[in-house]
């Protein structure tokens, strides 16, 4: 999963994710932490996907990022029949922003 994740992720941003950052190694790390709660069923609070404004921010800031956030909700969903929650998205599209540039 986190290097099916990754690869939507390179391709996403265009390759232009420098793959020696710290910023890409706590991506990875995230993704890591995402797969294990996934397969245990564990879930991140909703915390901030009920702060509507920030939610709102996220979305229409990172457009980029969250779409690509949503291809990976959408590989996780079809590949291991798990769906991440709206504050995943939230923190993923934060992430690919850092790796983004």
């Amino acid at each position: 999963m986190v290097n099916g994740c990754a690869e939507i992720a390179d391709a996403c941003l265009s390759g232009k994710i420098n793959k020696t950052s710290v910023a890409y190694e706590r991506f990875l790390v995230h993704l890591k932490y995402l797969a294990k709660r996934l397969f245990k069923s564990q879930e991140l609070p909703n915390v901030l996907s009920r702060d509507e404004e920030f939610a709102g921010m996220i979305k229409t800031n990172f457009k980029k990022q969250y779409k690509c956030a949503k291809h990976m909700q959408d590989y996780i969903l079809k590949n291991y029949a798990k769906t991440i929650s709206e504050d995943e998205m939230i923190t993923l599209s934060i992430h690919l922003k850092k790796i983004s540039g």
